[in-house]
């Protein structure tokens, strides 16, 4: 009898052990990936001239970036009408920028920022288009990351994940 109870109890705490073990790696890798780095979106006007993304580290280089991508006679007064330049602490963050489109009645863009290895960031934008209009959503996502990463590489990523259009469904661009 005593033998039983040693066997039995053995049994609880082993499969205790392995569904709580299962339970702790399965919430932290959903909830909390360790390799996602925080940023937070930023919003303002920020001019691109080609498709692809950048990474900006002061606001010299911010002014810079805008007078030299700004179509012809662009003024000031064309910048705050598009919310004005980004706002951003560069002694804490800098800016990060990423140009992506899709076509579609509605899309919505979701950014992420992940760490691949010791020196590399992978910025990626999901976004996902529905009905069938004609019209290209476009839009310079934009994401303050913290300057601990300031020497990283960047990998540019955008990708349709969900899309009305069967032919845009999984286009990837990566820059």
């Amino acid at each position: 009898m005593k033998n039983r109870f040693t066997v039995t109890l053995l049994i609880l705490v082993v499969v205790g052990g392995v569904a709580a073990s299962a339970y702790y790696f399965y919430r932290s890798s959903v909830m909390f990936p360790a390799d996602s780095v925080e940023f937070y979106e930023v919003e303002g006007f920020l001019p691109v001239k080609s498709l692809g993304g950048g990474t900006i580290h002061s606001q010299e280089q911010l002014e810079t970036h805008v007078e030299t991508s700004v179509p012809a006679g662009w003024t000031e007064s064309d910048t705050q009408a598009y919310g004005g330049l980004p706002v951003i602490d560069f002694e804490t963050h800098f800016l990060a920028y990423v140009y992506a489109s899709a076509s579609g009645c509605n899309v919505s863009f979701k950014p992420s920022l992940t760490k691949i290895d010791a020196s590399t960031l992978l910025f990626k934008v999901e976004m996902a288009a529905r009905g069938l209009c004609e019209v290209s959503r476009a839009k310079t996502i934009k994401i303050a990351v913290p300057v601990a990463y300031a020497g990283y590489k960047f990998i540019f990523e955008t990708e349709v994940v969900a899309s009305d259009d069967p032919s845009q469904r999984g286009s990837k661009v990566t820059y």
